[in-house]
């Protein structure tokens, strides 16, 4: 069987063609090509200035604990960062949200934020997970392992 096309139907074939794989390439860039969130936590000492020493260099003097929370975003595009929540119970939907000052905040790409808490409220009772939410409702949940860690240091101090 042999096909007879004339150029205009070689054109629109080749047309359909390249505009498909276009609009393919465009949307698996388009779905790589977004904000990113990642959480961690963990239990610090604050540091404060103890004045300046003989040769102008400035004394940092370890103080009390504290919990800190960095926020990265880890994707290609800025994304605002809403709030930063817990849920305390693993079956049901008991959320609590944990307030703090430097919320809501734009990231741009590869920028983070740290959240200082003085107490250890946040983490007391020990919540199923930690979790932030973005200006688009999307939840990025910190890792279990590293909550893992977090609870750990904080028997620690007990």
């Amino acid at each position: 069987m042999i096909i007879n096309l004339d150029i205009t139907q070689i054109l629109a074939c080749y047309g359909v063609i390249v505009s498909t794989i276009a609009v393919t390439l465009s949307y698996i860039i388009m779905a790589r090509d977004r904000g990113k969130l990642r959480l961690y936590g963990m239990i610090a000492h604050k540091y404060r200035n103890a004045g300046i020493n003989n040769e102008g260099h400035r004394i940092l003097q370890r103080s009390e604990l504290c919990l800190s929370f960095t926020i990265t975003n880890v994707g290609r595009r800025a994304i605002l960062v809403k709030c930063l929540a817990r849920k305390t119970k693993w079956i049901g939907k008991m959320h609590g949200y944990i307030m703090c000052d430097d919320l809501p905040k734009k990231l741009a790409e590869g920028e983070d934020l740290n959240i200082i808490f003085d107490n250890f409220e946040a983490i007391k009772d020990k919540p199923w997970s930690i979790y932030i939410c973005d200006s688009t409702g999307k939840t990025y949940k910190m890792k279990r392992k590293h909550i893992k860690i977090l609870y750990q240091s904080y028997d620690k101090l007990q």
